[in-house]
């Protein structure tokens, strides 16, 4: 076998050949990949900046319509009746229309039913059926104040049947009842 005759200087170079092909194959890439998320990562940056530049000087609005969002919640969250309070919602019910002169025969709750746009199940409708007499204007008077009221009030099914003097309502209306 023949001896090989390698001199200091071209092991060198190899051994640096060896390396700088080991760095091109393994870490070039490496490090494009690292310079490319690095580059998307500034301008996802750049873009937040632009917003909060934009949005900052709004800051004052945008805390104040929060706070009035609150206050229409809390507001339409009072308007729900709590479980067991039913009674009180026919009370204001047959007392308002004392000032409208609405003269209510006969007020009849139903049994409490699923509220289609309540996910969690924790609101009813209460069905209401009412009989009343009165004319047309105070009726009309009336449901205006119903569902203007503290309380939230869906109007179902109004059937009115003329009369002499008053007409004969039959109406179904609906309450929101709040479950534990």
């Amino acid at each position: 076998m023949q001896k090989l005759n390698l001199d200091k200087p071209a092991v060198v170079f190899f051994v640096l050949v060896f390396f700088l092909a080991l760095e091109i194959i393994i870490l070039f890439p490496w490090a494009i990949s690292k310079i490319s998320d690095l580059g998307k990562n500034i301008t996802r940056v750049k873009i937040s900046l632009t917003a909060i530049k934009k949005d900052w000087p709004n800051k004052d609005d945008y805390l104040k319509k929060e706070e009035k969002l609150k206050d229409a919640v809390s507001r339409q969250h009072a308007s729900f009746i709590p479980v067991q309070q039913e009674s009180k919602l026919l009370s204001f019910i047959s007392k308002s229309s004392k000032n409208f002169e609405v003269e209510v025969e006969s007020i009849i709750p139903g049994e409490p039913e699923d509220y289609s746009l309540d996910k969690k199940g924790k609101l009813k409708y209460l069905p209401i059926n009412i009989k009343m007499k009165s004319n047309f204007h105070n009726l009309a008077v009336f449901l205006d104040y119903l569902q203007n009221s503290q309380y939230f009030f869906e109007v179902k099914e109004v059937k009115i049947l003329a009369g002499d003097k008053y007409n004969s309502i039959n109406m179904l209306i609906c309450g929101l009842v709040e479950q534990e």
